[in-house]
């Protein structure tokens, strides 16, 4: 794993809580949830 990557990592790991805490209040069903989050990590790590 390279620096950007584990750089990228702590970053994600760190924010994770405060952005599924944003998605849970806006997205209600749990499965869509889960989907939304993986589309926002790929999303932030592929800028």
């Amino acid at each position: 794993m390279d620096s950007s990557s584990r750089h990228f990592t702590r970053l994600w790991t760190s924010t994770l809580p405060k952005v599924a805490a944003f998605v849970s209040s806006m997205v209600h069903a749990v499965s869509d949830r889960d989907d939304v989050l993986q589309d926002t990590a790929v999303a932030a790590i592929s800028a």
